[in-house]
Order: C-alpha cells, then structure tokens, then sequence
C-alpha cells in the first residue's frame, strides 16, 4: 500500500477524504489475519508533492515519513513485511536510516525489511551492512545462486516499457512456460519469486492475465511439493537441470531434482542481480 491509501494524522492526502471515506488497509489487513495470511505493507519513501521532501526542510519530511512507518506499525495489529522502494540518487545521509530500522523493529520485533529504504536506484546491493535489510530485492533480473542472503526476483507478468508494474494494456503477457521458467530459476538458486501483476482501473485483474497464474497453479499440483519450503541446492549447475532440497522431521533430507530444458533457455533481464549472483 503505498501513501494516501490508508488513514493517517500527518497529511490530508488521504483516502479518509474522499467520498470512498473508508481505510481500505484496513480491510485488507483484517481479511488476510482472518484467512491465516500474512500481512506486507509496500511503501515509497519518495514523495514528490510533498513541500519539504528534499528541500532544506527535509528534516520535516523525516519526521512525517516516520510518523507514517509508525502508524502503519502500530494500527493494524501484526505486520509481517515492510517492503520499500529506493530512495530514488539522494544520498543516504539525508534519510536517518539507522533510526528508521530501529522505530521498526521496536514496534515489530518480527517484522522483516527489504534492502531499499537505505538504496538508491540500481544500486540495492552498496547501503552499509548493518542497515542493508533482511533480504535483496534484483528488479527485471533472475538471480544466481546465493544461500549467504535472502533475495527475491522482482518480476512482472506483464513486459512492457518502465517495467510494467501498473496495468499495461500494451503490454506483452508473459507466457506461462516463461512465469514456470522464472519460478523454478529462484527456487533452485535459494531465491524467492516476487510476481507483480497489475490490476485495472476498476480494481480487477485482467483475465489473460489472472489465466497465466491460475496455469502456473495447475503446473504447481504435481510439482509443488520440489518448490514450497525448499532450498536451493545441493547440486548446483549441472548439465542436466539443478536442485532444490528439504529437511525432513528426522535430520534426513529430501532431494528434488529439477531437470528441465527452461533452465538452460532463460534471458537474463535488468541490472540488480543479488549478492554472489553468477549470472
């Protein structure tokens, strides 16, 4: 969710003051608690209407931003992930980002950080390590083996000019032997897959593309037991496919072998990839 979408006491560029009048965080909060699901806000600390962001002022725009991160951790009960996105080429200096984390973490204590609220753009691996999130987020790019950090793939279904994050109706679907090929790629590197579809002005998906994942569920039935609470590993690049494994109650460990020609048929995309990447 990102600014103007939720209540807030610290900006009037809010939901709250529309005719809609109602905190739609809310509700999507309250219904994923009920179905058991866990809970990530998406944020941009970037914000260019308001009158002291980036100015010699911005020490005001930090005190806003802040008081935002607050509410959104104080509010709706237990939230999971705070997913941010970079701080655009100002410089780190300017954001107080050790304070930041700690606020978070205090509120949340289990609450998980991705790497961009210390990152500028296309540079999410260079913010000093001990502020450096808990997991990598390469954007367009499918990542190479790395088990020494967490990190997800930042992907579209749809292919379009900017990236095509918002609903692009001249945009390429991808097709569901590319989404497979994108999902098996991570899950053999260690990796996760976040899969971006965007939905239409009236808030519903377009169904060529609501197809595309419901294909890659049916794909996900027989074999989604060699992808969910997997790891990466222990065979690595091999001619013949790559791996993933699990752990079993007893110590012993189960080794699923992913031997597909996807995998020796993918386009490297974007410029982010993660630590240790060897693509």
């Amino acid at each position: 969710m990102v600014q103007g979408c939720f209540f807030t006491d610290y900006d009037n560029y809010s939901i709250e003051y529309t005719s809609y009048g109602k905190d739609i965080v809310k509700q999507f909060v309250d219904a994923a608690h009920e179905a058991g699901l866990k809970v990530g806000f998406y944020y941009s600390p970037r914000d260019w209407y308001n009158p002291n962001y980036l100015t010699e002022d911005h020490h005001r725009y930090l005190e806003y931003y802040f008081e935002e991160i607050q509410e959104l951790l104080t509010n709706y009960g237990d939230i999971d992930i705070m997913w941010f996105d970079s701080i655009g080429r100002s410089s780190l200096n300017e954001w107080d980002a050790r304070t930041l984390l700690r606020r978070m973490k205090q509120l949340q204590p289990d609450l998980i950080v991705n790497n961009r609220y210390t990152s500028v753009l296309a540079g999410y691996e260079q913010s000093p390590y001990d502020i450096n999130g808990d997991f990598a987020t390469p954007e367009h790019r499918l990542g190479g083996f790395d088990s020494e950090r967490p990190w997800e793939s930042c992907m579209t279904v749809t292919e379009a000019p900017g990236g095509g994050w918002s609903y692009r109706p001249d945009g390429r679907i991808k097709t569901v032997e590319e989404s497979v090929k994108y999902l098996i790629n991570n899950v053999v590197n260690d990796g996760n897959l976040l899969y971006n579809i965007g939905p239409m002005a009236n808030g519903k998906l377009n169904e060529d593309h609501a197809q595309v994942f419901r294909e890659v569920g049916e794909w996900l039935e027989p074999y989604g037991e060699a992808v969910y609470n997997t790891r990466g590993g222990p065979y690595i690049s091999p001619k013949w496919g790559e791996s993933t494994y699990k752990t079993n109650d007893d110590g012993t460990q189960t080794i699923y072998l992913h031997v597909t020609p996807l995998l020796n048929d993918y386009t490297v995309e974007g410029d982010n990839p993660p630590a240790g990447s060897r693509l």
